[in-house]
């Protein structure tokens, strides 16, 4: 319904909306080479808000399109002509054994690069033993 309102609202917005076949959990979305050089020339607004938050998938999956994901948007919208925003809807979940959480960035307690790495070269089985049980 939403959606409905909105284009009988903005309908020369939808016209500009593009959709292109692809698959966040793959490399570079695995988009074709016509469907990529389209959009780095027509693309000026990225919204990235795509992402797995299910806690029982495999971790190799959820590096891919949580972390791998980004780091592709990323390097897709160095490559766009006439970006003008780049927009990262994200979602977060704590645990931790800290009962207070101060509000300030905390360093990571991994390199997200080397996680990447590690999920492209291991096999779930292999990566699954990482996995607190």
């Amino acid at each position: 319904q939403l959606f409905d309102k909105l284009r009988e609202k903005q309908s020369l917005n939808f016209k500009k909306l593009i959709p292109v076949l692809g698959d966040i959990s793959q490399e570079n979305f695995n988009l074709s080479v016509a469907d990529r050089q389209m959009l780095i020339e027509r693309v000026t607004i990225i919204i990235h808000n795509a992402a797995s938050v299910k806690f029982n998938d495999s971790l190799k999956y959820a590096i891919f399109t949580n972390t791998r994901s980004t780091r592709d948007i990323c390097i897709l919208a160095e490559n766009i002509k006439n970006l003008i925003a780049l927009v990262y809807v994200g979602t977060a979940y704590v645990h931790l054994d800290n009962p207070f959480i101060e509000e300030k960035v905390y360093p990571p307690i991994a390199d997200w690069r080397k996680m990447i790495k590690v999920a492209e070269i291991l096999d779930e089985h292999n990566l699954s033993i990482f996995t607190a049980k």
